[in-house]
């Protein structure tokens, strides 16, 4: 049996480790990592000691229990206003509410006039956005649909409004999501009167074969357009006596409307 002299395996194992780093790839693949694994993950994240001031990496807050309102762009609401006013909607910019909890609005305006000669009774506090869309809506479709159902030149008079801004929950619950009205983002419509002397007062309409209750389903239809939440009049138990219009903002435009 031959024998190596054993100054040769030092040789070897060197000469084998640089053979495994020339295999070996600078970027070594990373696992995918399933569901479980970020679980696990986060778990261990959890079980960490909390950072201290002095840490240089940022640490994710938890969102404060009364956050201050979204302010709008400057831009943005620059160009609303001057889109109310070329539409003779009559306002004022009032100073930010920031109520208790997620109540609140970074710019809003009290609107008197809903339309060109056309008040808001009683003044509304809301968003632009909120009222700009109203606006829209009564020239676009209000006033035109009432020419048709009540004869030519019948213009809208007065809007009647039950709710706009108010620090509370849906439906005035003491529990659950809070309103779009908290934001300002609301409205609820009371009744609509016209230059003929007719008050439409909104009450569930939908059996109404009259030109009345046909005017007033294509009013809320045509509010859809508009606003991403339409509650008609008998939609639900909570709305016998107005129509509920907001702006809220929905993945991919989403619109709810009854």
């Amino acid at each position: 049996m031959l024998v190596r002299p054993l100054f040769v395996y030092p040789f070897l194992i060197v000469a084998g480790l640089a053979t495994m780093s020339m295999d070996m790839p600078d970027n070594p693949p990373v696992p995918e990592q399933r569901p479980d694994d970020l679980a696990t993950e986060a778990q261990s994240e959890a079980a960490e000691p909390a950072a201290t001031a002095t840490d240089e990496e940022v640490t994710e807050q938890a969102a404060p229990e009364d956050p201050a309102p979204p302010m709008e762009e400057a831009g943005e609401f620059a160009r609303c206003t001057a889109a109310l006013t070329a539409l003779g909607v009559e306002y004022e910019v009032l100073e930010t509410i920031d109520d208790p909890g997620q109540c609140g609005v970074g710019r809003p305006i009290k609107v008197t006039r809903a339309l060109e000669g056309v008040p808001l009774e009683p003044a509304g506090t809301m968003r632009c956005k909120t009222a700009l869309s109203l606006a829209n809506w009564l020239s676009s479709y209000v006033g035109p649909s009432a020419e048709i159902a009540f004869g030519a030149g019948t213009k809208l008079t007065e809007v009647r409004q039950a709710s706009t801004y108010v620090c509370r929950n849906r439906n005035s619950r003491s529990d659950g999501k809070i309103s779009e009205h908290a934001k300002g983002n609301a409205v609820d419509i009371r009744s609509l009167t016209f230059s003929n002397g007719k008050t439409i007062d909104m009450v569930p309409r939908k059996e109404d074969g009259s030109f009345t209750g046909a005017f007033q389903r294509t009013a809320s239809a045509s509010a859809c357009l508009f606003f991403s939440t339409v509650l008609s009049p008998g939609s639900d138990a909570t709305h016998q006596d107005h129509m509920h219009l907001d702006v809220i903002e929905r993945s991919r435009g989403y619109r709810y409307c009854r």
